[in-house]
């Protein structure tokens, strides 16, 4: 029975999950799509022209266009994604997961039709598992040889690491032992 309840659960309609999606239009500058991202707490935002799906920028894209010099006055339509990969709110849970794993993509905004709905994340899908243990340890999950961070490297350095990887966080570790953790996020509010 209880596995029964996991098994329905995943079949559900990624509507009756969703939270509207924080966006920009596409005229926004870098430098207010970065005030959006920060005052949201979040990694990533739909692109729009009207309500219709543009776009997407990440707090990677633009941690590179800062890394490259670009001019944060400029549109965000000069540097964001503009092949996005979606959802639809028709689908289920189960279909959003795949999707997220075949693209490794942490989010997915959900639209209806071409119309931004919402987004969907890997928060939101934690959030609404079920809080019973699975039963997997997290040395069976784990990449067992991570990359990480030395305390002693530079913020550029760490910065070019971030973006050259697409990795959105590093354990920091000295001595063989972790002492921290770096983000995207944490560079991004530091450079603002």
């Amino acid at each position: 029975r209880r596995r029964m309840i996991k098994i329905e659960f995943f079949y559900k309609s990624v509507r009756e999950f969703l939270k509207p999606a924080v966006s920009v239009d596409e005229n926004f500058s870098i430098k207010k799509t970065v005030e959006t991202i920060l005052k949201n707490d979040t990694r990533r935002v739909p692109v729009v022209k009207g309500n219709e799906l543009v776009g997407i920028v990440t707090t990677t894209d633009i941690l590179n266009a800062f890394l490259r010099g670009e001019d944060l006055n400029q549109f965000i339509s000069n540097i964001m994604v503009r092949e996005v990969i979606t959802c639809q709110v028709n689908h289920t849970l189960e279909e959003v997961l795949r999707i997220m794993k075949i693209s490794r993509k942490g989010g997915l905004p959900v639209l209806e039709g071409k119309k931004l709905k919402g987004i969907i994340t890997e928060k939101d899908l934690v959030r609404l598992l079920p809080l019973k243990p699975y039963g997997v340890k997290a040395s069976e999950l784990m990449t067992s040889k991570p990359f990480f961070l030395r305390p002693t490297l530079s913020l550029l350095d760490s910065l070019k690491i971030m973006v050259n990887t697409g990795y959105r966080r590093f354990p920091v570790v000295e001595d063989e032992k972790v002492v921290g953790i770096l983000t995207n996020q944490d560079l991004l509010k530091y450079l603002w």
